[in-house]
């Protein structure tokens, strides 16, 4: 699988602006460069005939009326990449470019891209090789505002997931996820590999020409050289993503278990809950058997009660000595008034009311 590469770098003086312009439009002199394939370069998004990104930068914020603070950072340069030696012959460089060109419009401000160049002189001689420089503006609500678009490791990995979204139709795969290696610069990877070579030049031979002689270099280089170097950088390459895969095994398996002991304690806590509501369901239940109880009592009393009652009723309709049972009678009467009178006086006492009636008033 071939990856895409993605990455940024923040432009905080004008002289920053001014060294990128040099390197990506060669006007300075590029050590990896190959003078031979200069004229394969492409300038897609176009700076205004004869400005510079320094030129360009103070008409911006002369437009907007934006005077940048000292510590601003002015510019934003985004190199875009893939590795040329494992792509498809097939793969399509400008689909690639116009992929590239897309996904830049749709993330950073349109009028903010102050241009976009393609090298294809640096790299391997395959044919495939080329990698994008693109100089933004990050602009936003009218004035340069960086962390917008790069501030915090969130923002960062989600545009480089957006970007490896953006490439996957192409056939390239974006960078493991928490990688612990940095993606070289393109110029530092290009010089560690000319340094490479240089070391090991084969001698000339006598009476041979120079075009002889550069050309068999570059057959020893494509037919041994090359190969090893590239066998060196995939197992670099292995080693690093089984690195990273094990570091994301180890992060996941952190992450697990700290959902596990958060689950197990909002089991805890509910469980604790549940109990707490059926210690206090115990005791309410508790309550109302007393309650019953108590009731139970009342009633067996009352029974009882009304037994008697009914006795002392069915002695009275039936006993034979009527004498006997009137006088009875007038003395339950008696009782009755007695006790009518009794009660009404307590009431009358607990309100705070006086009465001067005299039990003898009722004889």
């Amino acid at each position: 699988m071939a990856y895409c590469f993605m990455s940024t770098e923040k432009i905080k003086s004008l002289g920053a602006f001014t060294r990128k312009y040099e390197h990506n439009y060669r006007t300075a002199n590029v050590p990896n460069a190959d003078i031979n394939r200069t004229h394969l370069n492409e300038e897609i998004i176009k700076l205004p005939e004869g400005k510079t990104y320094t030129d360009c930068f103070r008409q911006k914020m002369a437009e907007l009326g934006h005077t940048p603070r000292s510590n601003a950072v002015l510019g934003i340069e985004l190199v875009m990449t893939y590795n040329s030696q494992e792509v498809d012959e097939e793969f399509d460089i400008d689909t690639w470019k116009e992929a590239n060109i897309k996904w830049l419009k749709e993330n950073f401000p349109e009028d903010g891209i102050l241009s976009v160049v393609m090298h294809r002189d640096e790299g391997p001689d395959n044919g495939r090789s080329a990698h994008l420089h693109a100089v933004v503006l990050p602009i936003y609500e009218g004035k340069l505002n960086c962390k917008h678009y790069l501030s915090g490791r969130k923002k960062l990995i989600d545009l480089q997931d957006s970007y490896g979204k953006a490439m996957n139709p192409l056939g390239l795969k974006r960078g493991l996820r928490g990688s612990s290696a940095k993606h070289e610069d393109i110029r530092k990877f290009y010089d560690a590999l000319n340094k490479t070579l240089s070391e090991k030049l084969p001698e000339p031979e006598i009476d041979e020409s120079m075009e002889d002689y550069y050309e068999r270099v570059n057959r020893y280089f494509d037919d041994i050289k090359m190969v090893d170097f590239n066998k060196i950088k995939k197992l670099e390459r292995k080693i690093d993503e089984l690195t990273t895969k094990n570091k994301m095994v180890t992060y996941e398996a952190k992450i697990d278990a700290k959902k596990d002991n958060a689950m197990a304690k909002k089991n805890k806590e509910e469980t604790e809950k549940k109990l707490k509501y059926a210690k206090e369901k115990e005791r309410e239940i508790e309550l109302k058997l007393k309650e019953i109880e108590t009731k139970e009592q009342d009633y067996k009393i009352a029974q009882e009660q009304l037994k008697e009652y009914k006795n002392l009723k069915y002695g009275l309709n039936n006993h034979p000595d009527k004498n006997l049972i009137n006088n009875i009678k007038e003395d339950i009467d008696f009782l009755i008034d007695w006790a009518t009178l009794n009660r009404k006086e307590e009431q009358q006492e607990e309100k705070g009311q006086s009465n001067d009636l005299d039990f003898n008033d009722l004889l």
